[in-house]
């Protein structure tokens, strides 16, 4: 019994020391891609392909492996392994003559054994295209100028005056300016600045326009005898609601999303354009 007991553990060392021998601990490498690194006139729309050296699944950073432009932009694609190929199918199509990258983040993939890839991989291409070359233009020929001939002007003998002793020089008299008259200015009736109606929430909000208690579903006259009384004193040309509707942060399109004249106005997003 004892030598069999012997015989049993010496065959489970064995074992145990084949299994250990024998386990892969390599990472899964790179063996080919398409297209290679550095390829040009590479197709706007099939699919890029990575193989290893052994098959592969997923690994950590699987969702990592993305394709970018010479911006930083991710292009949509259809990420997949089958056996020891990693398939990176388009969704759309490339751009012509641009520059694109293939990233393959380290840990991407594992083998069957649990092995990560231990480093990033990554396939910088170029798309096909054609270069449209630049029509010349040929310069118009510029007409030489006919010189024009100069003439010699004819000198006119003037004619010498005869002094006549009887006629008397009239004196040209002098003109006194008029005074100048400043116009007395008018005294404005209005003045020529406006307001702005502020956010209802800041400030003292709602309270400095309109009375408490409200029934909105009724009232016909909901303001603060002291805000329209300072509106008629003020005699304001121009007021502005932008503030008050809450326009720059507005998501109204249409007449139907206004805020209705029976809406809370103490609490509502803006106040009711029939207020």
């Amino acid at each position: 019994m004892k030598k069999f007991l012997a015989l049993v553990l010496v065959i489970s060392v064995i074992f145990l020391q084949f299994n250990v021998i024998g386990k892969n601990t390599d990472s899964p490498t790179v063996r080919s891609s398409n297209p290679k690194q550095n390829a040009i006139n590479v197709s706007t729309t099939k699919a890029l392909t990575v193989t290893f050296n052994e098959t592969v699944v997923k690994g950590p950073s699987f969702s990592k492996i993305k394709l970018i432009n010479s911006t930083g932009w991710t292009f949509p694609a259809a990420i997949s392994i089958s056996k020891n190929v990693l398939i990176v199918k388009l969704k759309y199509k490339l751009s012509q003559l641009k520059t694109y990258y293939l990233i393959v983040p380290a840990k991407a993939v594992k083998d069957l054994e649990g092995n990560v890839l231990g480093k990033s991989y990554a396939i910088k291409f170029k798309t096909v295209g054609k270069v449209t070359p630049k029509p010349t233009v040929k310069p118009t020929a510029t007409p030489k100028a006919t010189p024009t001939p100069t003439l010699k002007p004819t000198a006119t003998p003037m004619a010498t005056p005869t002094p006549n002793s009887n006629v008397t020089p009239t004196p040209t008299p002098s003109i006194t300016p008029a005074a100048t008259v400043s116009p007395t200015p008018a005294t404005p009736s209005r003045m020529a600045v406006g307001t702005n109606f502020w956010n209802k929430g800041w400030g003292y909000g709602w309270s400095d326009y309109f009375n408490s208690g409200v029934n909105w579903s009724t009232t016909t006259d909901p303001w603060k005898q002291s805000f329209i009384d300072d509106l008629i004193n003020a005699k304001y040309s121009v007021l502005r609601f932008m503030d008050w509707g809450e326009t720059n942060s507005s998501s109204v399109k249409t007449w139907n999303q206004r805020v209705l004249k029976t809406a809370n106005q103490y609490t509502s997003k803006g106040i009711a354009y029939e207020c």
